[in-house]
């Protein structure tokens, strides 16, 4: 049988973290060689069970095949190696998440908070988690948290927070939130879209016109952002007035016409 000789390089040089990634976003660019990457990172990890890097790359390989439960177990024998990398926590925890292992993914994050108390996307990672686990009052103190840390993107937490708050159902909170978020950062789209929606369900339909009225002069051309406006007043019951939104943007793009039509 002929030597491979990409596998004979490989494995002469499976010591290099940066030559072992470059093959494999090589081979899996070609979407042809993820056997021969799976064979090569094994080889590696049997020459030496403590080569953290190689770990990490047989779990992104796992990733990438769909193979999570394995990626998981790989990335946390990684992250058992080397405590100390910041990414190996978030690959695992996004991973466990993924597959609704929310205790676990709970876990994985509060120790990453514990490792770099001072990295603010740690206590983000898992307030996002405690949300999907409906775990609302831990999210939202945790989000708190971020908040009093005084970190970049401020009105992204605000954000966070006000959709905590609807989701639980606590309008006013969630709408003071929007508007924090909004006084951060005036040309935030998603915190005018959820004022406008949390001011809608409130039944303030005037300052929730007024709300969609300034994000259609801040955004004219974004017509997605139009149909989801739209969107929002038809949930609320304002068929009219979506219907009227719908249209107008059926007279500006009328490429638009069948999923406009859907919705009208």
């Amino acid at each position: 049988m002929e030597e491979n000789p990409l596998i004979s390089v490989i494995v002469l040089n499976w010591n290099g973290r940066q030559f072992l990634e470059r093959c494999l976003g090589s081979i899996l660019a070609q979407n042809r060689r993820i056997a021969e990457a799976l064979l090569v990172t094994r080889n590696a990890i049997v020459f030496d069970p403590t080569y953290a890097d190689a770990y990490t790359l047989l779990g992104k390989i796992y990733t990438v095949t769909g193979d999570r439960d394995k990626a998981i177990d790989v990335f946390s024998r990684a992250l058992e190696l080397r405590p100390d990398e910041k990414s190996f926590y978030v690959m695992l925890g996004q991973l466990q998440a993924t597959q609704n292992m929310w205790e676990e993914a709970e876990k994985t994050f509060t120790k990453m908070i514990q490792q770099f108390p001072d990295e603010k996307e740690s206590y983000y990672y898992l307030g996002k988690v405690y949300v999907e686990d409906k775990k609302y009052d831990k999210a939202a103190e945790v989000f708190e948290k971020l908040l009093q840390r005084r970190g970049d993107n401020p009105a992204q937490v605000h954000v966070e927070l006000g959709e905590i708050y609807v989701l639980e159902k606590k309008f006013p909170e969630a709408e003071d939130q929007f508007r924090k978020a909004i006084k951060v950062e005036p040309l935030n789209v998603n915190a005018r879209l959820n004022l406008g929606r949390v001011l809608a369900i409130q039944k303030k339909y005037e300052e929730s016109d007024r709300v969609f009225g300034e994000l259609s002069k801040l955004v004219p051309s974004n017509l997605r952002v139009q149909i989801r406006m739209a969107l929002i007043l038809a949930e609320q019951k304002q068929y009219d007035k979506a219907r009227e939104m719908l249209d107008a943007i059926l007279q500006t793009r009328p490429a638009l016409d069948q999923e406009i039509r859907f919705h009208v």
